[in-house]
């Protein structure tokens, strides 16, 4: 963390210092706020999610919203998550957990725990971990500073997307061209508030060339408050090992960094991006002895995407590379001195090939293959007993042999009927097959302790030895996920929409580890 902080202090004075050179700012995207359009100019406004393509917003058979980076400062959002807490339809539960602070619903439907009922996507690349399916806005982590629009798309998107898009999509885009992009923007405030956000942009003088290179650094104290203040039992701080004198400037504080690097040479993009946020104790946890109980989340993300024209036939292949980490410490709530860890890893490669087809005036076809290869889930769960018998040793769930992959195709088209009537009709075939994990744990222990409230506690920890398990995220087989619309342009302001669409979400592999363990 302190060594590629020193890099990022070093990227953000050079953005400070550069000025324009070889590379022009002379580019195209005009992001000025929607609220002054008309109904007509909203209506062709152009978004790229809700078909991987470019598409006016009137054409999508799906609710959209496109969120500018002019309407962010307008408002003042000061993360990522004041931005989405703030999407009409959207809601934060606020039950994450250990896997993120915040889990969205829409629509009136939300799944407990991680958020993994709508996909989240930077610049059309899949942000998903692999062990709850999740998209922690935390590991996500992208400066406000850093983005121009966030396009979102609410309702059922598997056809495109697959299951991970069970309730929308919603799409960060860092890396559009338009002039004046580079910037320096730093700010402090209370608590020893840091936020310092750079970016470098450009383009060559033929367009050829053009690059995105964003950089962010943020820090937090906690509030600098005792925990004696916040508790009339001081007992149960004493019990965790923590002096109630202590303050929770430490142990809730927040340290981000972020870095991410687009190039685009012609028909090919290149997309480098790393991410790291600890943050301290969450509310409602005891405190520890040795200061409070730390969340870190990491992510590194590497993406290739190429672009080629055979006629009317535009292919687009892409692929991804994501590694995920998080990594918490835990605290008993019932032995004094007592915790442990919990680090979960993830590791996949996911393909795709994308085919736009104009088979005749009026009529277009999206179509494709997707593959995902889930390399490495390995979650490791460690509990110390400083003042018991003895130390409860590791219990470790991991994949082995057989690893989970996702096998997809999908089609879509767009017909147009009429000038004022289109069809949009699509099919997804999904796959997901079995794999193999293996259960690891030591051997038998007896804990005896004192509780909070005096009583004596025994713990009969039965351990088994390595065992391996079967598993399965597949559901039935081959999976069909269908959609129909049909629209009616009634007048250049208002649309008919009638629209029928079907999602599936897969168990995690994290729902088969729970089960099972």
């Amino acid at each position: 963390m302190k060594v590629l902080r020193s890099y990022l202090i070093y990227f953000l004075l050079l953005i400070s210092s550069m000025s324009s050179g070889v590379f022009a700012q002379d580019i195209s995207v005009d992001t000025t706020t929607l609220w002054g359009m008309s109904f007509e100019e909203l209506l062709n406004v152009k978004v790229v999610t809700a078909g991987k393509k470019e598409q006016l917003v009137k054409e999508i058979p799906a609710s959209v919203l496109n969120i500018t980076a002019d309407e962010i400062r307008k408002y003042g959002y000061l993360s990522l998550f004041d931005i989405l807490d703030n999407i009409p339809g959207f809601y934060n539960l606020g039950n994450g957990f250990l896997f993120g602070n915040f889990n969205f619903g829409t629509r009136g439907f939300a799944s407990s725990g991680a958020f993994n009922d709508v996909m989240v996507l930077v610049n059309g690349v899949n942000q998903m971990e692999d062990y709850n399916n999740s998209f922690a806005i935390e590991r996500i982590n992208v400066p406000v500073d850093a983005i121009d629009r966030i396009e979102v798309i609410r309702g059922p998107m598997s056809v495109e997307y697959g299951s991970n898009a069970f309730m929308g999509v919603i799409n960060i885009i860092t890396n559009e061209r338009h002039e004046n992009k580079s910037k320096l923007v730093s700010s402090y405030g209370n608590y020893n508030a840091v936020k310092t956000t750079g970016v470098l942009a450009g383009t060559s003088q033929n367009e050829d060339i053009s690059y995105n290179v964003s950089a962010a650094y943020e820090h937090l104290d906690g509030p600098h408050k005792q925990y004696m203040d916040l508790t009339t039992n001081s007992k149960a701080i004493s019990h965790h090992g923590s002096d109630s004198t202590r303050s929770l400037r430490e142990d809730q504080k927040l340290n981000s960094i972020f870095f991410e690097a687009n190039l685009k040479v012609k028909n090919l993009e290149l997309r480098f991006a790393k991410s790291s946020y600890e943050l301290g104790a969450k509310a409602g946890l005891f405190p520890t002895s040795k200061g409070g109980l730390p969340s870190e989340y990491n992510h590194t993300n590497i993406h290739l995407n190429y672009e080629h024209q055979f006629g009317a036939l535009r292919t687009k292949f892409k692929y991804t590379y994501a590694q995920n980490s998080f990594l918490t410490k835990r605290a008993s709530v019932i032995l004094p001195n007592s915790g442990g860890t919990l680090d979960i890893n993830s590791e996949s490669h996911e393909a795709e090939i994308i085919n736009y087809l104009t088979v005749t005036k009026g009529v277009d076809l999206t179509f494709g293959l997707q593959y995902r290869y889930v390399t490495e889930v390995n979650r490791n769960s460690s509990y110390l007993f400083q003042s018991a018998i003895g130390v409860a040793p590791n219990v470790i769930n991991r994949i082995v042999g057989k690893s989970p992959q996702t096998n997809s195709a999908f089609i879509q088209t767009n017909i147009d009927i009429s000038s004022k009537i289109k069809l949009v009709a699509g099919v997804r075939f999904e796959y997901n097959s079995d794999f193999e994990t293996e259960f690891i744990v030591g051997d038998q222990i007896q804990i005896t302790e004192d509780a909070v409230a005096g009583d004596t506690v025994t713990y009969d920890l039965v351990m088994y030895s390595s065992t391996k398990r079967p598993g399965s995220t597949d559901f039935g087989g081959v999976q069909l996920v269908p959609r129909i619309a049909l629209m009616y342009e009634i007048n250049e302001q208002n649309q008919l929409k009638l629209m029928y669409g079907k999602s599936k979400k897969k168990p995690s592999i994290a729902d088969y580890y729970n089960v099972n363990t």
